[in-house]
């Protein structure tokens, strides 16, 4: 287990106007933030999102040792699981001490409402590739 972090987020992003990204935040504004009933389902929403590769890096303290620590990950597209989110790293401990657990790094929950895509597993991967030969 890790000490924990100060929690901020930066994002940075180049956005074109006009482009599939732009569309989907309009329609999410003139939705009042919710995704339009029309594309609301797995398959619309993961034609909707289109991106090559996701770069998220982490940076920060150690409360420990004060010394800096970084960790980095590349997502690409097929690593995107709609109607799934992370889950939680956050956790008290005995004394009420927050710290992070890196057990479940990569780990993913279905959201609520339900509509989640199916996983794609390397077995399914391999049956798929074997039906094909």
């Amino acid at each position: 287990m890790a000490d924990a972090y100060a929690l901020s987020w930066t994002t940075f992003t180049t956005v074109v106007s006009g482009s599939r990204f732009t569309l989907v935040l309009e329609f999410l504004r003139n939705n009042d933030g919710y995704w339009p009933d029309h594309i609301n389902d797995a398959e619309s929403i993961r034609r909707s999102i289109k991106f090559d590769q996701i770069f998220v890096s982490l940076s920060g303290v150690s409360v420990a040792s004060a010394d800096s620590v970084y960790a980095q990950h590349m997502y690409d597209y097929v690593d995107m699981n709609v109607g799934y989110k992370f889950v939680p790293l956050l956790y008290k401990d005995e004394h009420d001490d927050i710290k992070v657990t890196f057990e479940f790094l990569n780990d993913v929950v279905e959201q609520g409402g339900g509509g989640a895509e199916q996983f794609i597993t390397e077995n399914d991967e391999q049956s798929d590739h074997n039906s094909c030969l």
